[in-house]
């Protein structure tokens, strides 16, 4: 199959990605443009401070807190608000129930983030007004746990909803404990993208929906080929032969040459003493066969046991022919072919 053929096969598969990631430049060109188009000019004056970075806790080193500060300078041109963060590493339990008597352990948090956000009067364009602050408190509560906040107000409340904030919430959560400059510069980034419109892309889904889809995708799926369930014929008797053209190759024996190896002077010899014997002439039997058995190979391996073993065929051969000048023959041949093969040959 060749690469014109996958992709003819796969077309709508690269054609979905192709989208997607047309998609993907469009947005991140309009988003990147909107950014260097964008400059918000403060109209708050009534801030009773210009820090944004508030780290009581001391998770952060003198050269991040700077980096941060530069950081939020810039984002917060882009976005039109406030971004404050705060760490703390103490227990706001007393703190929360003077101002909230009651309050859950869980909402300590929110409490503080609530006061300072309104004490000092934080808001891009009026006290009170545009803007988010991250509060991280590294302490833990009555309830055994560690609870952070993120305060929205004006226009950010209006662009955040729970899931949002959740989601931005788990970004500042997956690095926070191994690199905390990491996590709050990924917060103030994450915030700068949502009101952007990047939050568009961050929306959490279901966890019963991409199993709704799943199934979905298979009734459509049965449906379109249902039609199509028989096997059919792919392939045919030259789908893989180069060219689509059948070629037979041809295989023959040819017979060059014959080469005989048996020993001809002894099987001579056999032949004449089979003409030689006959009724009337004995005494030239007896002279073919003696030829015969001087033919055979008694002496090609001249050991004392080969030569006892030639002397003993010999004689028997001698007493066959005196007693039965016709059984030389049959003698002959059976010890030539078995016995005296095996052992001399």
């Amino acid at each position: 199959m060749t690469v014109k053929d996958y992709l003819c096969y796969f077309k709508w598969i690269y054609i979905i990605f192709a989208a997607v990631g047309l998609l993907a430049i469009v947005l991140h060109a309009g988003h990147w443009s909107i950014a260097k188009a964008v400059d918000y000019q403060r109209t708050n004056t009534a801030c009773q401070t210009k820090e944004r970075v508030f780290d009581y806790a001391d998770v952060l080193s003198g050269e991040e807190e700077e980096k941060l500060r530069s950081l939020i300078a810039r984002r917060e041109k882009q976005t039109g608000c406030d971004i404050v963060l705060v760490t703390l590493n103490e227990p706001l339990e007393e703190y929360a129930r003077a101002v909230e008597p009651g309050v859950d352990s869980s909402e300590y948090v929110r409490v503080y983030a609530e006061r300072q956000w309104e004490e000092k009067g934080f808001g891009y364009d009026r006290p009170d007004g545009d803007g988010v602050m991250l509060v991280d408190n590294w302490s833990r509560e009555d309830d055994g746990r560690i609870h952070t906040w993120l305060c929205t107000t004006g226009r950010a409340r209006d662009a955040y909803y729970t899931d949002d904030i959740d989601h931005l919430l788990d970004n500042v959560y997956r690095y926070v404990e191994e690199n905390p400059y990491r996590a709050y510069k990924t917060y103030v980034n994450d915030f700068y993208h949502d009101m952007l419109g990047w939050r568009l892309f961050h929306m959490n889904v279901p966890g019963f929906l991409p199993l709704l889809a799943g199934i979905i995708s298979c009734v459509i799926f049965i449906a379109l080929n249902w039609s199509s369930k028989g096997g059919k014929k792919t392939t045919t008797a030259v789908t893989y032969v180069a060219g689509r053209q059948p070629r037979f190759p041809v295989s023959e024996d040819r017979f060059l040459r014959k080469t005989v190896t048996a020993f001809q002077a002894e099987a001579a010899a056999v032949m004449e003493a089979e003409e030689a014997i006959t009724a009337e002439a004995v005494t030239a039997g007896r002279h073919a066969a003696m030829q015969a058995l001087n033919a055979l190979p008694f002496s090609r391996k001249k050991t004392p046991q080969n030569i006892l073993r030639g002397f003993y065929c010999a004689f028997i051969l001698f007493i066959y022919t005196v007693r039965n000048p016709y059984a030389i023959l049959f003698t002959a041949r059976v010890m030539r072919e078995t016995f005296l093969a095996e052992v001399f040959l």
